[in-house]
């Protein structure tokens, strides 16, 4: 093989080595594989603040509305956007977690969950095999606490449980934020939107404010995806 076709050969030999010899190395960051969320244990779901969930029993009820509960067993959650209601504490008729943005001021223990350290105030239980059983936990760096009041079997294995379960979410995912009970649908909008997600409101006449949200609060969310308030009568 001669002239022009040898010569045209012997450059594509030589172009094909060197791209050959630039395949070796990691891969693109692009190309890596995304984080998976661990699944829950059975008969519970995720549910939390920020970026930062627990496993939950699927049994227990959603409420953000301020001063009580909505059930028996409850996730019941506020934020820094959730105004101060004077109304007095909640008293639980069953076992009820309480999240929380704010700081739950000084938890004198640490420990590691997945990497991640959180400040606790160790596990408190009344006598009797049925608790109850309360425990305090944060994330401070990622604005999240928790404090647990647990009435039920093993209660003070349950609460440990619980801290021992969280997780904090991979690029991509979030928790649908906490909405104020009775704000305006324009501020549930925009706390919709800070986190990456958008709303949809039913088309009214006249003035409504906002119950909640579906997917309720503290559920996961990818980005960019829909969530419809509820509204009431303004």
């Amino acid at each position: 093989m001669t002239g022009r076709a040898g010569s045209a050969l012997l450059v594509v030999a030589i172009a094909l080595g060197l791209l050959s010899g630039c395949t070796d190395g990691p891969a693109p960051a692009s190309n890596a594989p995304a984080v998976a969320v661990p699944a829950p244990p059975p008969g519970t779901r995720w549910q939390g603040i920020n970026e930062v969930v627990v496993a939950v029993p699927r049994t227990w009820a959603t409420s953000t509305e301020p001063c009580q509960p909505a059930a028996p067993d409850t996730v019941w959650l506020t934020s820094d956007a959730t105004p101060p209601v004077p109304c007095p504490l909640v008293r639980a008729r069953g076992s009820v977690l309480h999240v929380d943005s704010a700081d739950l001021g000084p938890l004198r223990l640490r420990t590691e969950v997945r990497g991640v350290e959180l400040r606790h105030g160790g596990v408190r239980c009344r006598a009797g095999a049925s608790g109850p059983c309360t425990l305090d936990f944060a994330v401070p760096s990622l604005a999240a606490s928790f404090h647990l009041f647990y009435l039920g079997p093993s209660p003070s294995a349950f609460v440990r449980r619980m801290m021992r379960s969280l997780t904090v979410l991979p690029p991509g995912l979030t928790t649908v934020p906490v909405i104020p009970y009775g704000a305006e649908v324009t501020d549930a909008m925009d706390l919709l939107g800070t986190a990456g997600l958008r709303g949809r409101s039913p088309q009214v006449d006249f003035p409504h404010y906002v119950t909640g949200t579906r997917p309720q609060a503290g559920l996961l969310a990818r980005d960019g995806d829909a969530v419809r308030l509820t509204i009431g009568d303004g």
